[in-house]
């Protein structure tokens, strides 16, 4: 072995024992005790550290950030320092902490982010500290009631103890049944003075709620819900955390149709979207099309308003040329599109057309 080998060695041991002697500036933070910390605070491994400026603060497991807490939850609050002080708190009635020192803090609302930069905000202003650090930890979740009404497989109130999303509410009443509406509705309570909603159930359901399901109470607002990402299994984007006293209703789908007949690919009753926005074309399109034979200018369009029936000429052809507008069509209009051998058997069949009929709901 060469000098030079024996050298390098020897620069290499030296290197490794003082390298285990010394304490790394990681280990003398955690074993410093300057500062003493809550019991939530924990690294990406999972083990306890006092280490707060560079390891993520639980708020609670199972809350996510964006939960804003309210009446009845608990708290955990450390004012960190030289001689940190923990206190034990809970939000009262009217959404408020008292903090010795400062006094009571509307807090109702707020994530424990906020509620932190509130209270380090009222130390500062009496000038207890002059850059006070702040933790909060929602150490119980108050049990919080929540309703699920409607189109649902199990309709009814819920008593829940932790974060619950408008997602879980449904998955919990059994999903939505077949027959929901596409849009449902989500009644909160906006004003501290709105009295708690709790819905008098009449078959399963609220009755105000089914005549009007959109339209909100005093004191409460109506957050329409696009239900269809939950019926076709994808992303649920209004994916709400609920509060206290939230409602939730499905309606149920009412089911329109339009009647197409006449010198048509497929002829019969079809089902208008949820929106309740269709064209004569696009009936006619629903049908299959005209045939080579359709009479497309003596287009007849016959609707019912109440009891009085009424019939229009419709030229269908002067639509597709796009010399005149599409009109909307409305629920159980009847399209009729004669041809050169039909027409007369398809007067005779408009003008016997049983009113039972046109409020049915056969899909072809």
């Amino acid at each position: 072995m060469t000098y030079r080998s024996l050298r390098f060695l020897a620069v290499l041991f030296i290197v490794a024992g003082w390298m285990t002697m010394a304490p790394s500036p990681a280990a003398a933070q955690v074993d410093s005790d300057f500062i003493a910390f809550p019991r939530n605070f924990v690294d990406m491994s999972g083990r306890n550290t006092k280490n707060p400026r560079q390891l993520p603060f639980n708020r609670m497991p199972g809350l996510s950030p964006d939960y804003e807490v309210g009446p009845g939850d608990e708290l955990d609050l450390t004012i960190v320092g030289d001689s940190p002080q923990t206190f034990s708190l809970k939000i009262s009635g009217a959404g408020e902490i008292t903090v010795p020192l400062v006094g009571p803090i509307k807090v109702a609302g707020m994530t424990a982010e906020q509620v932190e930069k509130a209270v380090a905000a009222g130390l500062k202003d009496r000038q207890l500290l002059n850059n006070p650090e702040v933790l909060v930890f929602i150490s119980a979740y108050e049990s919080k009631t929540i309703y699920a009404l409607g189109e649902v497989d199990r309709p009814g109130e819920y008593g829940v103890s932790y974060q619950t999303r408008l997602a879980d509410l449904i998955f919990m009443a059994g999903g939505l049944d077949f027959t929901a509406a596409r849009y449902g509705f989500l009644h909160r309570r906006v004003s501290a003075t709105a009295p708690e909603w709790r819905p008098t159930f009449v078959a399963a359901n609220d009755v105000q709620l089914a005549r009007a399901p959109d339209q909100a109470r005093p004191g409460f607002e109506v957050i329409r819900i696009d239900l269809q990402p939950l019926k076709d299994g994808k992303a649920f984007e209004q994916n709400y955390v609920l509060r206290n006293g939230d409602v939730f209703y499905a309606p149920r789908r009412t089911i329109d149709v339009v009647y197409v007949i006449g010198d048509v690919g497929r002829a019969g009753a079809f089902e208008m979207p949820e929106e309740k926005k269709l064209t004569a074309l696009q009936a006619i399109s629903w049908a299959g099309g005209p045939t080579r034979t359709a009479k497309m200018s003596k287009g007849v369009l016959v609707r019912f308003e109440g009891t009085q029936r009424r019939e229009m000429a419709v030229d269908f052809e002067a639509m597709l040329r796009g010399d005149t507008p599409d009109i909307d069509v409305r629920a159980n209009d009847v399209i009729f599109v004669p041809g050169s051998e039909a027409k007369t058997m398809g007067y005779g069949i408009l003008s016997t057309i049983p009113r039972v009929l046109i409020s049915g709901l056969l899909i072809f």
